[in-house]
């Protein structure tokens, strides 16, 4: 998936490249981490993840666009590693995915065509990954299919992630 997502980069000079695939594969793997931690309730784990999406690296030649988008992904990383409750940190999650769309739109990214369709899909706002991705969770076709928009998606996947 993360090689996929790498391809809508090549319009960046290669310095700048090198430097957002570093961070988008840390906070892609420390993205996965939290959801995967939050599904099975290890909170503790969870909060590590989002101290690690916070981290204030150095990100050096970083396009503009991606430094603003940075600095939003980190603020969100700092409220999941607070949060000691499960459904408001799959909520924290889940606004934290909103700023990785916003990212990838406004740099350009290609949305990936495999791995979790659904979470790819939040990540993306692609909607035929949505819809594609949806048979993979346990959601009622009319809260998942019906959902107006990203922000009422990412409501019922964070309440979905919350309860696996």
């Amino acid at each position: 998936m993360l090689v996929a997502a790498l391809i809508g980069c090549l319009n960046l000079e290669d310095g700048n490249r090198s430097l957002l695939r570093w961070e988008m594969h840390n906070h892609d793997a420390d993205a996965r981490a939290a959801r995967d931690a939050i599904a099975a309730d290890r909170m503790a784990a969870a909060r590590d993840a989002g101290l690690r999406l916070a981290w204030p690296d150095p990100a050096p030649g970083l396009p503009d666009p991606a430094l603003r988008w940075l600095a939003s992904v980190r603020g969100a990383g700092e409220a999941l590693s607070r949060e000691t409750d499960r459904t408001r940190a799959a909520s924290r999650l889940l606004d934290l995915t909103a700023d990785c769309a916003g990212c990838h739109r406004e740099l350009g990214v290609a949305t990936p065509s495999s791995g979790d369709l659904a979470w790819t899909a939040l990540l993306f706002e692609d909607e035929a990954a949505w819809n594609a991705g949806l048979g993979a969770l346990d959601l009622p076709t009319a809260a998942a299919i019906g959902a107006p928009g990203w922000p009422a998606r990412r409501s019922a996947y964070a309440v979905w992630l919350a309860r696996k």
